[in-house]
């Protein structure tokens, strides 16, 4: 429940704020000046309202990803975005749930469940007149474990896994002079290059491990790649990384607005 500061603290925030606090999704299409000011707001959150927190990933992962794509976005362009943030556990993301052999003599049952959280969606309309699609999705891997203790009780464990998967789709015109870097595509990813009428689409696509710490709720133990200290950080630089890698296919003196 929201007290009385916060909740007139959040009725004062622009309605994609409020959305991404109330909801914990942010879904917007606006021009560079709009996103300039909804992330001052954003930012301006922790300050203002004490009790309820922008979900995982907000801060140190959307606000700074929007501020550097935004630096390449013309005032007349726009930058589109999805983010869902409630977690691999909402509905719709959860698979259904399989049983599998145990592992060892002590273990009863084991039942396996993958959530599929495809939580971020981006499209961007650069000044160099090429337009840049990025999209990231989590699969976890959930195990539940049934086993029999050392003191002869029966225990519940829950093991997670959880891959990163990332793609960056670089739309520019026809007449640039596109090709691979002389150095090669680094081997954590895979990048292609096809003609789509006047354009030429470069596709890049990497994942790897997500490794998050556990966190103790009561007698139980929780992971997630949505709890706080989660290596977000990490996550951004990753993303950062591959697109950074595709942009290498494009002649320098197209990198800047033309």
């Amino acid at each position: 429940m929201f007290d009385r500061k916060d909740k007139k603290a959040i009725a004062n925030f622009p309605p994609h704020h409020q959305a991404l606090v109330n909801e914990q999704q942010l879904v917007a299409s606006l021009s560079r000046n709009d996103w300039h000011g909804l992330l001052v707001s954003l930012k301006q959150h922790d300050q203002l309202v004490k009790k309820h927190r922008l979900p995982p990933r907000s801060l140190d992962f959307v606000l700074p990803l929007l501020r550097i794509l935004l630096e390449d976005v013309p005032r007349d362009g726009y930058l589109g975005l999805r983010a869902d943030l409630r977690g691999d556990d909402a509905p719709g993301k959860v698979g259904q749930a399989q049983n599998i052999p145990p592992i060892n003599r002590g273990v009863k049952s084991i039942e396996q469940t993958y959530h599929f959280d495809p939580w971020l969606a981006l499209e961007a309309k650069l000044a160099n007149r090429a337009k840049l699609d990025l999209w990231v999705a989590d699969l976890v891997r959930v195990r539940k474990i049934h086993k029999r203790g050392s003191s002869g009780k029966m225990k519940t464990k829950f093991k997670r896994k959880s891959i990163q998967k990332v793609r960056v789709r670089l739309s520019v015109p026809a007449s640039w002079a596109v090709v691979a870097p002389a150095s090669g595509v680094p081997g954590w990813c895979r990048i292609t290059m096809e003609r789509e009428g006047d354009r030429i689409v470069l596709d890049g696509r990497s994942k790897y491990p997500i490794v998050v710490p556990d966190r103790k709720h009561g007698i139980f133990t929780a992971a997630s790649p949505q709890v706080p200290g989660a290596p977000t950080q990490g996550q951004l630089n990753n993303v950062l990384l591959l697109i950074g890698e595709v942009f290498r296919w494009i002649p320098k003196t197209q990198q800047v607005a033309s």
